[in-house]
């Protein structure tokens, strides 16, 4: 990039005025003086001014402290549904351990029942197999009592 030079118009004239002339130079300084500031005009719309700087600060801190709110918010509101979660699937849970306990119980119940019913058969097999072996050593006593 070339260095800078810094002179004033008077200075840019008198220099002129001594090689072009007197209109030369008026009418040179005059085209320079406009483009330069038709070159400024031109490129003040692209440059940031401390102002402009400061209100893209502001806005960018507004940006992050919403974004911010909403990242706190976004996770406060996943562990509060993560804990309606768990808390609806503990209630299921202890329901369905409930109800099992309860099948349990009835099949435990009717399993008690139907011992019940086959001891009574038994029982009553039992008896009558014991009835019948006292029968048969009646008869058999008997038999040996007529063969004496």
């Amino acid at each position: 990039m070339p260095k800078a030079i810094h002179i004033t118009e008077i200075e840019l004239f008198t220099l002129l005025r001594e090689k072009l002339g007197e209109k030369e130079a008026t009418s040179l300084v005059t085209f320079v003086k406009k483009e330069v500031e038709e070159q400024l005009d031109r490129t003040k719309h692209t440059l940031a001014t401390r102002e402009d700087i400061k209100h893209l600060e502001s806005k960018l801190e507004n940006r992050i402290s919403n974004s911010y709110a909403r990242v706190m918010w976004a996770i406060g509101l996943s562990v509060t549904l993560m804990l309606g979660f768990v808390y609806i699937l503990q209630n299921q849970t202890n329901a369905q351990i409930a109800a099992l306990q309860t099948q349990t119980n009835d099949q435990i119940k009717r399993i008690d029942q139907r011992i019940d019913r086959m001891e009574e058969k038994i029982d009553q097999r039992f008896d009558k197999m014991n009835e019948q072996m006292n029968q048969r050593f009646e008869k058999l006593e008997q038999l040996i009592r007529d063969k004496k």
